[in-house]
């Protein structure tokens, strides 16, 4: 998202936001490295490195989706009507995987509605309709405790479980 306006377009065509997506040192060699800027989008190379090119002046929220990590933002960055460039370094934390299993025949055709929470801030991460025998997988969560509610017409259970960095958590029901 962007706020301000460019009053010509050849004032934009200097103009630049460069970036370096990083885990305390980088992200070489990580795939599917991409970061969001002003509702483009761009890949970032094999050292971590992008850049949009012609932005207007104005304010830019960066994100930055990287394969097996939470995704990094970065608020209010200003690019100014005379910046020629905006250097920025994004961070991004390694994520965690929550699997969820529904035990039972998958012939049965019964199924339970899974909800996982954060527990802190309280925000729903998704909601599925899971049938006995399956599983659902939650990738690119944040480290840290999850509440996860198995749902049928008559009954709710609840479970908390911790997420950590680069590891696979795993709730039966």
């Amino acid at each position: 998202r962007t706020e301000g306006s460019a009053d010509t377009r050849a004032a934009d065509t200097m103009r630049a936001l460069l970036g370096q997506l990083q885990e305390g040192a980088s992200l070489t060699g990580a795939g599917h490295q991409r970061a969001h800027a002003g509702g483009r989008a761009v890949v970032a190379d094999a050292e971590g490195r992008f850049e949009f090119r012609f932005l207007p002046a104005g304010r830019y929220r960066l994100t930055a989706r990287v394969s097996g990590y939470v995704e990094g933002s970065e608020d209010e960055i200003l690019l100014g009507q005379d910046a020629v460039r905006t250097d920025v370094v994004l961070t991004v934390e390694p994520a965690g995987t929550l699997r969820l299993e529904v035990g039972g025949d998958p012939e049965s055709g019964s199924a339970l509605n899974l909800s996982v929470f954060a527990v802190e801030g309280g925000d729903i991460i998704g909601s599925w309709l899971v049938r006995a025998g399956r599983s659902r997988t939650v990738h690119g969560l944040a480290p840290g405790r999850y509440r996860v509610t198995a749902t049928t017409l008559t009954s709710t259970v609840e479970e908390l479980i911790e997420v950590r960095a680069g590891e696979e958590a795993r709730l039966e029901f």
